[in-house]
């Protein structure tokens, strides 16, 4: 179990997050907030590469600062941008890896292999790295982040760069995962967060705003998202969140206060409760 108590995140004069309390146990969690929210601030504490400005953050009970090599022993973390050897194929630099994290070199053979099926990558296994695309580079990072089998996996963005053949994939390896182990990911894309994370963490004004699951967040809007003809002029008090299209052409997605003109009530998805949650600040 992870547990945040009262963290808080300052650099100099700005305060970037306040009074953060939330408790990890097995599952995925998604944490959803507009850019410059703090999610990568607080996934950074997480993985000790930056320290709270006050309160702290325990593992089995345990302050993570005390327990230190320790912890990040039980970690698996992804970054937005991870680096790499672009002269090393996977094999060589999932091996490296596993040197700097003092692995047992039968056992990391054996787990490369295994990473290195499960991630599609076993046919180029042994090419340079320069010449992938940006969504194998990915699939690499996901494996060197799973390298240790870790208790705690942590992933920021870890979709980017992945075709969507490539995310289905990923999120049934995330399903998987998270039998017994506790899995934190941060992603702009909000399909990925609805079939994948078993609860959402939503940061607003610096803090938790809430933590529930899909279903229980897009409720927050449930009377409130409507769809009217495309061309329709907005009143004031009318928010558009996007535009589709269907078998009668385009319409407009809009939330609203009360029923719009020519509108009909539809049930909110995820994006809608987030466009509509975070409107003053996306």
């Amino acid at each position: 179990m992870l547990e945040l108590k009262q963290v808080s995140k300052q650099f100099k004069d700005t305060v970037v997050l306040t009074d953060i309390n939330v408790t990890f146990e097995p599952g995925v969690y998604a944490l959803l907030a507009p850019n410059g929210a703090g999610k990568t601030t607080l996934i950074k504490m997480i993985t000790t590469l930056l320290f709270p400005t006050s309160g702290d953050i325990f593992w089995e009970g345990q302050s993570i600062t005390k327990l230190g090599e320790n912890y990040r022993g039980l970690l698996g973390y992804l970054p937005q941008e991870f680096g790499y050897y672009g002269n090393y194929s996977p094999k060589k630099f999932l091996r490296y890896i596993s040197i700097l994290q003092k692995m047992n070199a039968d056992t990391a053979n054996r787990r490369i292999d295994e990473l290195l099926e499960l991630v599609a990558l076993s046919d180029v296994k042994n090419k340079k790295m320069k010449h992938f695309s940006g969504g194998m580079i990915q699939r690499v990072g996901i494996a060197q982040a799973l390298l240790n089998d870790p208790k705690l996996l942590i992933l920021d963005e870890p979709t980017a760069g992945l075709d969507p053949k490539e995310r289905v994939r990923f999120r049934n390896l995330l399903h998987q995962l998270a039998k017994d182990r506790i899995v934190i990911l941060s992603t702009h894309i909000v399909s990925d967060i609805e079939a994948i994370a078993n609860q959402i963490i939503l940061l607003k004004n610096r803090t938790i705003y809430m933590s529930a699951t899909a279903n229980e967040v897009s409720q927050q809007v449930q009377g409130n998202i409507f769809e009217i003809p495309a061309g329709q002029k907005l009143l004031f008090d009318e928010m558009m969140l996007s535009e589709r299209q269907k078998e009668q052409g385009t319409v407009l997605r809009v939330a609203a206060t009360e029923p719009p003109l020519n509108s009909i009530e539809v049930i909110p998805t995820l994006e809608d409760a987030f466009l509509y949650l975070f409107r003053d600040e996306v």
